[in-house]
């Protein structure tokens, strides 16, 4: 992270019991952040773990102008309309913390079966090239899916640039809402550049025939 950079509070450390903020880092040392939250005057010190780096991806906006940031740990959070879960890239409404405690223990639960699970199925990593990895965005983006890459993520990377999928975990929701199962992938550009760019939700499948 560095100055300039959009951020948000992660509800961790002392920013557990705050409501989703976000803020703007103003400077960076070897191990504080500092961040002018929305709507303050000063520079606040932060630890490291209790921001997280703003990702357009995992940012949902709803029709009433509500928007909710759903990267980071699953966490419990306060909106005007009510309590939520969020967290790694999900959204659930609670009626209580104490609801909103008993699903994330459960969904850290189910994650951790649905990753085992998922690495004994056939779904292996793929290599793909930037306009193959421009038409499976395309894909996800027709299924409304929580993660897919912003429209021109291709202008960032050469024509030529390569990337590998890895599946990381089986995903059951869209925009807090239960739907069929569906697969969410790491992307890694592997060439010219060796660097974690985002994820990607795609439905079950095999990529290669998706892509022809």
């Amino acid at each position: 992270m560095k100055k300039g950079d959009i951020v948000y509070s992660s509800g961790l450390g002392k920013t557990k019991k705050w409501n989703q903020t976000r803020g703007i880092i103003t400077k960076v040392t070897s191990d504080k952040i500092y961040v002018n939250w929305d709507n303050t005057t000063f520079d606040d010190e932060m630890e490291y773990h209790e921001v997280l780096k703003f990702d357009p991806n995992q940012l949902l906006r709803f029709s009433d102008g509500l928007e909710i940031f759903t990267g980071g740990q699953y966490r419990i959070i306060k909106e005007i309309d009510g309590l939520y879960v969020t967290g790694r890239g999900r959204l659930y409404p609670v009626k209580s913390r104490q609801e909103g405690e008993e699903i994330i223990r459960q969904v850290k639960e189910k994650d951790k079966g649905e990753y085992e699970r998922l690495f004994q199925t056939n779904h292996d990593s793929v290599n793909v090239s930037l306009e193959e990895l421009i038409q499976l965005n395309r894909i996800s983006i027709s299924h409304d899916f929580n993660r897919s890459l912003i429209d021109d993520f291709h202008l960032c990377h050469p024509p030529n640039s390569r990337f590998i999928l890895r599946p990381v975990l089986t995903h059951h929701h869209r925009n807090g809402i239960k739907c069929k199962t569906h697969i969410r992938y790491l992307v890694t550009q592997v060439f010219p550049n060796n660097q974690v760019n985002s994820v990607l939700d795609l439905p079950i499948g095999d990529l290669k025939e998706m892509l022809k």
